[in-house]
């Protein structure tokens, strides 16, 4: 490791803070690195809504001590008064702050002198960021609300972050710790919808209320089209992306160029941007590897048991097909009815498990259970009982993905496909289509049988989507129904892969909070460091 790379932790001495070698710490959202010499000190000053920090030598921190009693004998009382109001007035001009609050500094001025001390050394920062979410309310259950609720609940435990979240399907006043009955706490502030359906109403004026720093966006981009026309400065807009076919949705290209920052929640969906001449990052959505994870074979025999009772039909010494995801369109459950129609005709030992909300409002006119009927497959079919509004605990969930032997889904794209990676994460196999980011999560990890796309249909904003080859599905599900031993492989193939690449505590989580710090900082020297 290189001198220049390596950190040390801080310790309080008096009123200086010594660095200690081998270790990490933060100091005041600061990560302290390890300078040239051994004899160093951290000085740390505080002014209202700021903190200064900088790690100098003894002969530096003199030099800066010397270099500051200058500087305060030439800040004469004009000419400090008039700094600050031209200071002020840059800020009120940006929109940084409020005309009030341009009055009330003037009659209470502060020394500004962020230019000279810049260049002794040093960094301001504000002591909270102030960070606003749209997307899927974190107290419902879809795909959005889950990556939504697990980076902001990591966020809400670190002090450098002020959170406000507008959550779509939230209503109601204001709210602040929040416990959700089958969830964590959220400490963030919730803000409530409009009766716009994503956020035209109320998301300019949350902009306007609280000023972030950063809004953060998680929704297909065809969703956010309005917000072409929204002027959101000085905020620094981040889209999270997502693509669930080829090209993305009409009318969304001028949007991502617009957006300040874009991240990519896949490496499918980030070459489709770089190809646009979009400059996108990729962080991908996790999973809780802690909370699913592989039962051992009693502790499956066991819930097996259970899960009969629960579902009305006996499970021990059934191939179990499962399948979880919303009741959309896109999802193609009459396609997967097809395949395993078709699958069981010469067996008696199959049962398919459903983990969705037939009445979920997002289904777009499917009466599955009907549809069911008319295969004349209900003897072999149970949906969970998982309800749109409530959904299951992870720990029912974890059950739930330990029941299958395969996990199966004929989607006609997916934008990333969480429950994938959920299933990786308990050790099981995944059929699915080729298509959109199946090859980075699935083929690539040799986790599953990728099955190839029969044809493409065009579907809404000309958004193209692959449709499996069902003969090809039906193969495959029979491959992995003779081969045991194969179906373990894949299996923990793909908790390995998990552990890798999607764990929220050791890969997504840091990824987002460099990602979010180096965006913040990078406003925040910008805007507070040119006056």
């Amino acid at each position: 490791m290189k001198q220049e790379d390596r950190i040390y932790k801080i310790r309080k001495l008096g009123n200086r803070y010594i660095p200690e070698k081998n270790t990490k710490y933060e100091v005041f959202g600061v990560t302290v690195p390890f300078p040239e010499f051994y004899n160093s000190y951290c000085s740390i000053r505080k002014k209202p809504g700021k903190i200064f920090i900088s790690v100098l030598n003894e002969e530096e921190l003199k030099a800066r001590e010397l270099k500051l009693k200058e500087l305060k004998e030439k800040n004469k009382e004009k000419k400090k008064k008039e700094r600050v109001k031209k200071a002020y007035r840059k800020l009120l001009d940006k929109k940084l702050i409020t005309k009030e609050q341009f009055k009330q500094n003037l009659e209470e001025p502060k020394e500004t002198e962020i230019n000279e001390i810049n260049a002794v050394g040093g960094i301001w920062l504000d002591e909270k960021y102030r960070v606003l979410g749209m997307s899927d309310s974190p107290n419902v259950i879809t795909g959005y609300a889950n990556m939504a609720r697990n980076l902001f609940v990591r966020l809400q435990d670190d002090e450098r972050f002020d959170l406000s979240f507008l959550g779509l399907q939230f209503a109601g006043q204001p709210t602040e710790y929040m416990k959700l009955e089958n969830g964590p706490l959220l400490k963030f502030r919730m803000l409530p919808a409009g009766s716009a359906r994503f956020g035209e109403d109320m998301l300019p004026f949350y902009l306007q209320k609280y000023r972030p720093d950063a809004c953060y966006i998680l929704l297909d981009s065809f969703m956010v089209q309005w917000m072409l026309n929204l002027d959101w400065s000085p905020t620094k807009m981040i889209m999270h992306f997502p693509s669930d076919g080829f090209p993305i949705p009409a009318g969304s290209e001028a949007l991502m160029k617009k957006f300040d920052y874009v991240v990519s929640m896949s490496k499918y969906a980030q070459n489709q941007l770089i190809d646009l001449g979009v400059d996108a990052a990729y962080i991908p959505a996790g999973v809780e590897t802690n909370k699913f994870y592989p039962l051992r074979e009693d502790e499956k025999i066991k819930i097996r048991e259970k899960w009969s009772q629960a579902l009305q039909i006996d499970l021990n010494g059934k191939f179990v097909i499962g399948c979880v995801g919303r009741m959309q369109g896109r999802k193609f459950y009459g396609e997967l009815l097809k395949a395993v129609e078709k699958f069981v005709e010469d067996k008696n030992d199959v049962v398919l498990i459903i983990h969705a909300d037939p009445n979920d409002p997002a289904n777009p006119g499917f009466i599955l259970p009907e549809l069911i009927k008319l295969r004349k497959l209900e003897h072999l079919i149970r949906f969970t009982g998982n309800k749109y509004t409530l959904g299951f605990t992870e720990k029912e969930m974890n059950e739930i993905y330990n029941l299958f032997d395969v996990f199966a889904l004929t989607s006609s794209g997916e934008g990333f496909g969480i429950p994938f990676i959920e299933s990786m994460a308990c050790e099981v196999p995944i059929i699915t289509t080729d298509f959109t980011t199946v090859k980075e999560i699935i083929t690539d990890n040799n986790a599953g049988i990728a099955v190839p796309i029969k044809n493409t249909i065009t579907g809404t904003y000309n958004v193209e989507r692959g449709i499996a080859d069902l003969d090809k599905f039906t193969e495959s599900l029979q491959y992995l129904y003779d081969n045991a031993i194969e179906r373990k492989r894949l299996g923990k193939n793909g908790r390995t892969a998990v552990l890798r690449d999607y764990d929220w505590d050791k890969v997504v989580y840091p990824a987002w909070k460099k990602y979010l710090l180096e965006v913040l900082e990078k406003w925040n020297k910008k805007n507070l460091t040119q006056y």
